[in-house]
């Protein structure tokens, strides 16, 4: 039996960079207000019009930014710059036009989808994800560790931490799926090279990237 040498740094770095490219789609949204905990009949409504959704495992679909109707609220206002933001290779872009001048249906509100514009994604030394969910790790210093050890099983170097609010505490965040909350914290990686800060931005961290987990911002 032949045993094959581990690869370099230099080799691994080849395969890496001649990975597919990815860009975030960013599409005008119209409505009226959508609730804060949309992410699930989110995904629900773009895969009804894109099936094949369902089938990758390389997309990730950003929760829709808007304004608080209130201090306490529930409710997100659609404004000028709500946008709402698909990550996926640039070989399945096909299809991602699909949604375009479509109307999708989140729970009793109906939100409209404009031209979309491609940004490409670019390395940044920091990242952030608003949250990173990982099944069995339910408080924030074993997601720290869990995640620690995703990055390096994608040798990825850099450093994770677990954001926290202004009071010291974790920044803990939920996501709803039918019926079931889903815990999960902010995160941000820090002393990433070009290179790995791009296989993040693909890669993510954890779960649940169809429902804005785990998806990495400068």
């Amino acid at each position: 039996m032949t045993i094959l040498p581990d690869r370099t740094s230099e080799e691994r770095d080849c395969c890496r960079s001649c990975s597919e490219e990815f860009g975030d789609y960013l599409f005008p949204v119209e409505g009226q207000s959508i609730g804060v905990d949309h992410a699930h009949p989110l995904y629900g409504g773009i895969s009804q019009i894109i099936p094949e959704f369902h089938e990758s495992n390389s997309i990730g679909i950003f929760g829709i930014n808007g304004k608080l109707s209130g201090a306490y609220s529930k409710r997100l206002n659609i404004d000028v710059d709500s946008v709402l933001k698909i990550r996926l290779p640039l070989d399945l872009s096909r299809s991602i036009y699909k949604l375009a001048g479509k109307t999708l249906q989140i729970h009793q509100d109906k939100i409209y989808l404009g031209i979309p514009e491609l940004e490409l994604i670019v390395p940044s030394q920091n990242l952030e994800a608003r949250i990173v969910t990982i099944k069995g790790f339910l408080d924030a210093s074993t997601l720290d560790t869990a995640a620690q050890n995703h990055l390096d099983r994608l040798e990825i170097v850099g450093k994770v931490r677990v954001l926290t609010r202004s009071d010291g505490q974790p920044r803990c965040r939920t996501v709803k799926i039918n019926k079931k909350k889903v815990v999960g914290f902010g995160v941000r990686v820090e002393g990433l090279s070009d290179l790995d800060s791009l296989m993040l931005q693909q890669q993510g961290i954890g779960g649940r990237r169809k429902m804005g987990c785990g998806l990495f911002t400068p």
